[in-house]
């Protein structure tokens, strides 16, 4: 839910492709003449690498401008399946398995994704109760704010999480990981929206995301596919 949510959404009413980065930003103590003093010029693994969270802007923001719903509505699923559980399937459970100490590194964490002390097996159970208790949180103070109409509502629920008391939370943790995040970074995030690139294929108009993304990678290897006979 902290994470990035990069998307491009196509707009059936107005035919158009529409760009959220859903993308955050390094904190503004990450200076390179601080890494090059305390790190030698290197980026070190762990809390270092640490964006503002850009996914649950993106999604606020989506909501929002295009979407119809209460963020209760679109939790809904989510808060039931990270409080009740769900199948570990394949590809998380090789994700986990490939890398245990990665996941095991942060106290936090360790009890998350690692719960018997091993990485979850596929079939098995997998709960995220702290999630669901964020999520419910949310919910209801978007419930609180109802009455101010759905885009305050959903607001006041952004605001909790780059303002309000998880901001406070997410900036507590970093901090004691020794990272650099600061209020002032969350208070300040906001998602880009930007025309999204776009390229000719073969007759196909495909739109990708820009510099801040793979975009401008995807469309130089469709360019250099183009001279290829790929039916051959």
């Amino acid at each position: 839910f902290l994470g990035v949510a990069p998307m491009l959404m196509y707009l059936a009413d107005r035919r158009e492709v529409d760009e959220i980065d859903g993308l955050g930003w390094w904190p503004k103590a990450a200076t390179l003449d601080y890494f090059q003093k305390h790190h030698d010029g290197k980026l070190p693994p762990g809390i270092y690498r640490t964006l503002t969270p850009g996914a649950a802007d993106a999604w606020f923001t989506a909501l929002a401008e295009f979407g119809t719903m209460s963020f209760a509505d679109v939790a809904e699923a989510a808060i039931r399946l990270a409080h009740d559980g769900f199948p570990m399937y394949r590809f998380l459970a090789a994700g986990v398995q490939a890398s245990p100490q990665l996941y095991s590194a942060a106290a936090t964490t360790k009890p998350v994704y690692l719960p018997h002390g091993h990485p979850p097996r596929k079939g098995e159970m997998f709960h995220q109760k702290d999630l669901a208790a964020t999520l419910r949180e949310l919910v209801s103070i978007e419930a609180d704010h109802r009455k101010h109409g759905r885009a305050a509502a959903l607001k006041a629920a952004r605001d909790f999480v780059y303002k309000g008391e998880l901001a406070r939370r997410i900036v507590a943790y970093c901090q004691s990981e020794g990272g650099l995040m600061t209020l002032e970074d969350l208070g300040a995030y906001h998602v880009r929206r930007d025309p999204p690139a776009r390229v000719d294929y073969r007759g196909y108009e495909v739109f990708c995301t820009g510099a801040w993304g793979q975009g401008p990678v995807f469309r130089q290897a469709l360019k250099t596919v183009e001279g290829f006979d790929l039916r051959a």
